[in-house]
């Protein structure tokens, strides 16, 4: 039997090995696996226990691929991405929250191997990141609220605090629904824009 879906409810995401993506390259089909014995020291329960969130698992059916650090950029971006006309469910974007600056290598590798296009957002400069992963990287130097700080935006931060409290979620989704987008601040513009380019607007 064949299920033919959008819908990331119906992926066994325990089944790192049973998973193929087939997708368009020109006017060609290609297929592309991953081999579960090249997945580094912990990276198969890291991916597995992310992708128990039915959110996270639409990774596996994306076009292109934002990672960012926490769920306040994932949130704010995913708010903040239409009010920039940047339709992140017609182009198939997911923005996934990778849990910490650490954890992206188990993504990088996963989405590598099921040739899966991605850049990333983290708060610092890259340790602990391979040469080959750093060109899909882009910094703030700071942490989400420090780095709107600096870009000016301490009004928004209060305003979110007092409206919807201090889950990082809410402030960040508050944040991407109410920023003017005359101040967006550049490495939030520059990091949604890459997004976009990758699948073509």
């Amino acid at each position: 039997m064949f299920v033919l879906t959008h819908s990331a409810e119906f992926v066994d995401w325990a089944d790192l090995g049973g998973l193929s993506r087939v997708w368009i390259n020109g006017v060609e089909s290609r297929i592309s696996q991953i081999d579960e014995a090249t997945l580094k020291h912990n990276d198969k329960a890291v991916l597995v226990e992310s992708l128990r969130d039915p959110h996270r698992r639409e990774v596996l059916l994306a076009r292109a691929v934002g990672l960012v650090e926490g769920d306040t950029e994932e949130a704010y971006f995913e708010a903040l991405a239409p009010r920039l006309n940047i339709d992140l469910d017609a182009l198939g974007i997911s923005i996934i929250a990778v849990g910490g600056e650490s954890c992206y290598p188990p993504y990088l590798r996963y989405l590598k191997a099921l040739a899966i296009p991605c850049r990333c957002q983290r708060d610092k400069a890259p340790d602990g990141i391979t040469d080959e992963f750093k060109p899909l990287f882009t910094f703030t130097d700071s942490e989400f609220e420090a780095y709107m700080g600096v870009c000016g935006q301490e009004a928004i931060l209060k305003e979110a605090t007092n409206k919807v409290g201090r889950s990082k979620a809410r402030i960040g989704r508050y944040c991407g629904e109410n920023i003017d987008t005359k101040n967006v601040p550049p490495k939030h513009h520059e990091f949604l824009e890459l997004l976009a380019t990758m699948v073509g607007t």
